[in-house]
């Protein structure tokens, strides 16, 4: 089976469903998304007739999971389950241009870091800044957060259109309102228990031993890696560790700070990331880069 014809047999399924619950208003259209990392994702739209607006449901982990040998029958239980749970989520009926004026968006605009390489469709259409080494930064729109349900939009050239700003400008914002939002964190690996030290890390978070591994995320530990470009945070942790160190790229959510005084092989490193890349899905992989801060020309480069 392809995933075309599970995509053909789900559809079948959902409409059945959405008949027997009194829900033939709904129309179930398929779709294709590029998400980050340029991972292609299959699945429908699910919109009311009156509505301008749907959810998303997608597909690929079911039919992977089907493929390892899943029954059907639970397959399609749990998509069907997806799809009410999706459709009784309140989303506006309608949306204009005017809900997407900048005035309007930006504070709800943040950034998040992306490998160029992994990312090359992905980005093809989207404003975005060079972060250097083989990064970039785009932007974001996210929802209000006054429903049941959170969406965040990247921000392609047709909606900076939309926005009314251009691409830099958008992406300014977005980065200015990121840092303000996200903190940044700075913590011990082998704490048991997260402190926040978002105050603290431009000067020195107390109780930070530096002869430890050290986890860079932001506040809400979600898309934090994004925090290592926030300005004179580099350097800043060059300080708190006294030197250089190795910067592991361990998803999208967090880099792993290895203190040069703790004298680990990079060849060593460079295996931790691999592996550890192995265990995350494709969505939450950042990079197959290993960086290093330099104490002596104040750079971060890769390794």
């Amino acid at each position: 089976m392809t995933i075309q014809d599970f995509m053909v047999l789900s559809r079948r399924e959902i409409l059945k469903h959405l008949g027997e619950l009194g829900q033939q208003d709904i129309e179930v259209s398929e779709t294709e998304v590029v998400k980050a990392n340029d991972r292609l994702m299959h699945g429908f739209i699910l919109r009311r007739s009156n509505s301008d607006t749907g959810v998303n449901v997608y597909v690929d982990e079911l039919f992977e999971r089907h493929e390892s040998g899943e029954k059907m029958e639970e397959i399609m239980a749990e998509l069907i389950s997806r799809c009410i749970y999706s459709i009784s989520c309140p989303v506006p009926t309608v949306l204009t241009e005017g809900d997407f004026e900048f005035s309007r968006v930006r504070d709800r605009l943040t950034v998040s870091l992306l490998d160029t390489c992994l990312n090359k469709s992905f980005i093809g259409s989207r404003p975005y800044i060079d972060a250097g080494n083989g990064l970039v930064l785009v932007a974001y729109v996210n929802s209000e957060r006054t429903t049941a349900c959170e969406w965040r939009a990247p921000v392609t050239d047709s909606l900076a259109g939309i926005i009314g700003r251009d691409g830099e400008t958008i992406l300014a914002a977005a980065l200015e309102n990121t840092m303000e939002i996200e903190p940044p964190s700075l913590f011990n690996l082998s704490d048991v228990v997260l402190s926040d030290y978002s105050a603290d890390l431009l000067r020195e978070p107390e109780h930070l031993r530096k002869d430890c591994l050290c986890v860079l995320t932001n506040r809400a530990r979600y898309l934090g890696a994004a925090v290592i470009m926030y300005p004179g945070i580099a350097e800043s942790i060059c300080r708190i560790v006294n030197g250089g160190y190795y910067a592991i790229p361990s998803s999208v959510h967090e880099f792993i700070i290895v203190p040069d005084s703790m004298e680990f092989e990079r060849g060593y490193l460079r295996n931790l990331l691999i592996h550890g890349n192995a265990e995350l899905s494709d969505e939450d992989v950042l990079s197959y880069n290993l960086y290093h801060y330099d104490a002596v020309t104040g750079t971060l480069e890769i390794a």
